[in-house]
């Protein structure tokens, strides 16, 4: 690379165009995957900062829980942060790959909104039930609890808002 970029300042003519293609047919393929990457980012950086927000609250919180049940460990702990982040950076990736095979309409956008819920409630599910053992069952509120274990069940969205079982089951 630094032989290349010497011969683009100090070479003649022809060797600097021959470094320049390539330079630029070496690193074009990074170039447009960043792009990408930075595009999809820039879209999707709210989500990204719940989801990270969940996964570090629920960690904080699971410390804590753990801390009072005299359960602690290290080990189980990092290998359970290290799950939760490769179950939603795994699960993410798959959900956001969706509208790639079935289009941009309706059904890929609705299905898109439920897996990234899904993929949210995962850590922040996980949150909530560490701060009723932490609140000895006084936060958040029983009624939260068994929505968010209705939507785990059957990923009604209507468990949620309404509190409503589904009428699917």
């Amino acid at each position: 690379i630094i032989k290349q970029l010497l011969i683009i300042h100090y070479g003649v003519w022809y060797a600097k165009l021959k470094s320049s293609f390539l330079l630029g047919a070496t690193f074009s393929p990074l170039a447009i995957i960043i792009e990408k990457f930075t595009d999809w980012y820039i879209v999707n950086q709210v989500t990204i900062f719940f989801f990270v927000g969940a996964v570090l609250l629920d960690w904080i919180f699971g410390i804590w829980k753990h801390l009072k049940m005299k359960t602690f460990s290290w080990k189980l702990n990092g290998i359970g942060l290290l799950v939760k982040i490769g179950m939603v950076i795994g699960g993410s990736y798959l959900a956001e790959a969706l509208p790639h095979f079935l289009g941009e309409n309706i059904l890929s956008s609705s299905t898109i909104t439920v897996l990234r819920l899904s993929i949210f409630m995962y850590p922040a599910g996980s949150c909530w039930m560490n701060m009723s053992v932490i609140s000895n069952g006084a936060f958040p509120p029983a009624g939260w609890i068994e929505r968010i274990q209705s939507f785990n069940e059957n990923l009604n969205i209507n468990d949620l808002r309404n509190g409503k079982p589904s009428e699917t089951n």
